[in-house]
């Protein structure tokens, strides 16, 4: 969801037709960010949660870290549903965890390095309440086979 902060100057599209540019802070991660108002007001209409700069983690420069990655992969794992030991089976992620702030924060405070994500249920969903960091020998001892 978006405030709109101010108007900042007004554009054309190739059509002709004009639209106003507004300064919107997004009050989900607080990125203020130059857009079209007809898309801030239509973000806020159909109650989206979070701004570009949120989900992509960009606002925070944490793109390209190893936690990022991690993200990313349980994401496409989960959206794959040729995977049948993910998203084939159902396996879901938290609609929290869309945008990678909120997992961070769920998850950064116990994150090493050295360890990767664990579904505690390995037939629940990617969420803050059924993951936890482990090592790869503990990973290892989690398999449905």
């Amino acid at each position: 969801m978006f405030e709109i902060l101010r108007k900042v100057r007004i554009e054309r599209y190739t059509n002709g037709k004009r639209y106003s540019v507004v300064c919107a802070k997004c009050l989900s991660c607080g990125a203020e960010q130059e857009m079209n108002q007809q898309n801030a007001v239509k973000s806020n209409r159909e109650g989206r949660q979070y701004c570009a700069s949120c989900i992509n983690g960009t606002f925070h420069r944490l793109t390209n870290t190893r936690i990022w990655r991690i993200w990313q992969g349980l994401r496409w794992r989960a959206r794959d549903e040729t995977d049948q030991n993910y998203g084939g089976r159902g396996v879901k992620v938290s609609p929290s965890w869309d945008c990678f702030l909120t997992f961070y924060e769920d998850m950064h405070p116990t994150y090493r390095d050295d360890l990767t994500i664990e579904r505690i249920d390995v037939n629940g969903d990617y969420c803050k309440e059924n993951c936890r960091w482990v090592t790869n020998m503990e990973q290892q001892g989690n398999k449905r086979n």
